[in-house]
């Protein structure tokens, strides 16, 4: 058992001591002891932590550890093994306070394992075994979190985080149920996330119909797989414990939102899969859970038409879990059009993204270009997407020209200022990805007649930024310069 050879427990018998020491251990504990527990000196720390219910292996300033220590030290007597290993063996009485405290541990866990059928069999009622969701899409993914949450409230007791393994689970009937329901769980939300990115995917190219708004963003937090992540960390901790499970230090993908990450997640669940049915005894109980894991396929959606990683982007900010507000962007930054016919956007206008869509645009003064970030985009579509669902007066806009409250019978009267943006930000806009060093191509845009060298102006303007030539750009503020705000935005 592993919380056993964690702590200290070492599988040695009294025929495995010298002759000498064999005898002495007769003599102390008596020809009918039996076969005592052997403790490796080494290892005391651990064993008087866990006795404590502590995570820590070593001494704190709890006054209970050194005293407990102390103790268990009096009580034992050292022999020496035939293969020449020095090894503790406790005193009756101390034996035996160990073993009780030992065996209400083991209790504990049964009763705890037990008590995860419940949220399990929840979970696994609210999903198919192909990962189709087997109810309200809302209502599966409760279920889901609340079984993800259950197992982890259970490997939070302190002296089960550093010590508890897979192994431990098949020691009763309950933990090796509660084993094979969690991996089957895990398997089917696997195969869940994998199908809704596919689901994604299909959508942004027009071969699948949502039912409404809800439904997509249901079906973008199936995809985003958090209750597959967390079942999946925690397998991962208890594999790492495990003898005879290849186990990785980490899992590969922890924040890619676009599906890249389920097939770590996958072969993780494989790998334990692959080490539960070479344990005896266990094959047949193991053959409940699905043979199918997501592999690439499941996954494999880029055609070069399909986006759904935008479309989770777009969703994410529709779902409002998108953290703290960006805040604005502003000021301009002078930049020269270089050998290679780029230019460097400066950082503080990306934010880390190195994704542009980018619109060509003129007016009276000349070309220039429209720039919004791919996570800006998304924030600003899904708040045009709001506006419109909620036929709030900026999408309705005419109302606000009439001075009152829009009504729902407006429908036909849909602003054209509404329909521009919302054209330019999801048709108009090309993708660019910039390099690292965050330089955009200019070729194919409205600078195409520009020579290199030539001086441009990057201007921040709230969620999006402009490049223009400097000449024209100083010709806009010269008009702009010293006017009156109320007269260029507030008149009638």
């Amino acid at each position: 058992m592993a919380i056993r050879a964690s702590i200290g427990f070492a599988p040695y018998r009294p025929e495995c001591l010298e002759p000498d020491d064999r005898e002495a251990l007769a003599l102390w504990r008596g020809c009918d002891c039996g076969c005592p527990c052997f403790i490796d000196p080494c290892m005391l720390n651990e064993l008087t932590s866990y006795l404590l219910d502590r995570a820590e292996p070593g001494p704190s300033n709890d006054r209970r550890f050194f005293l407990l220590r102390q103790q268990l030290v009096m009580s034992a007597r050292a022999y020496r093994t035939a293969d020449g290993h020095d090894i503790l063996v406790l005193g009756k009485i101390a034996e035996l306070s160990v073993l009780k405290r030992l065996a209400d541990f083991d209790k504990e866990d049964r009763q705890d394992l037990r008590s995860l059928g419940l949220p399990l069999s929840h979970a696994m009622a609210s999903i198919g075994e192909d990962g189709v969701p087997a109810e309200v899409t809302s209502v599966a993914l409760s279920a889901w979190a609340k079984a993800a949450d259950a197992l982890n409230g259970f490997l939070s007791k302190p002296r089960r985080t550093t010590r508890f393994a897979l192994d431990d689970m098949l020691e009763s009937i309950d933990g090796l149920y509660a084993l094979i329901d969690v991996l089957e769980l895990y398997r089917r939300l696997l195969l869940a996330a994998g199908r809704a990115i596919d689901i994604l995917g299909a959508a942004t190219v027009s071969h699948y119909d949502f039912q409404g708004l809800e439904d997509a963003v249901d079906t973008w937090r199936v995809s985003q797989g958090e209750a597959a992540r967390q079942i999946g960390l925690a397998l991962n901790g208890l594999s790492l414990l495990t003898p005879g499970i290849d186990a990785e230090a980490g899992l590969h993908g922890p924040i890619s939102r676009d599906g890249s990450w389920i097939l770590s997640y996958s072969r993780l669940g494989q790998r334990i899969m692959e080490w539960a049915l070479g344990q005896e005894c266990t094959s047949l109980n193991f053959a409940a859970v699905g043979a199918a894991w997501p592999g690439p396929a499941i996954y494999g959606f880029d055609d070069g038409e399909e986006e759904p990683t935008a479309a989770c982007a777009l969703l994410r900010e529709l779902s409002g879990d998108t953290g703290k507000p960006a805040g604005m962007l502003y000021g301009t930054e002078d930049v020269v059009v270089a050998e290679d016919f780029t230019v460097t956007i400066p950082e503080r206008m990306l934010e880390g993204d190195r994704r542009l869509y980018v619109i060509s645009r003129s007016d009276e003064y000349g070309s220039y270009l429209t720039c919004v970030t791919g996570r800006r985009r998304a924030k600003m579509l899904a708040g045009l997407i709001a506006d419109e669902q909620a036929m709030r007066s900026y999408a309705w806009a005419h109302a606000r020209e009439r001075g009152d409250v829009a009504q729902p019978e407006v429908l036909n009267d849909l602003p054209d200022a509404f329909e521009d943006e919302f054209s330019a930000l999801a048709v108009e806009a090309e993708a660019i990805d910039l390099d690292a060093s965050g330089r955009l191509p200019l070729s194919d845009t409205a600078f195409d007649d520009l020579e290199k060298g030539a001086k441009l102006v990057i201007v921040g303007e709230a969620d999006v930024f402009h490049i223009a030539e400097k000449s024209q750009e100083e010709r806009r503020d010269a008009w702009a310069e010293g006017r009156d705000p109320s007269e260029l935005y507030f008149e009638d």
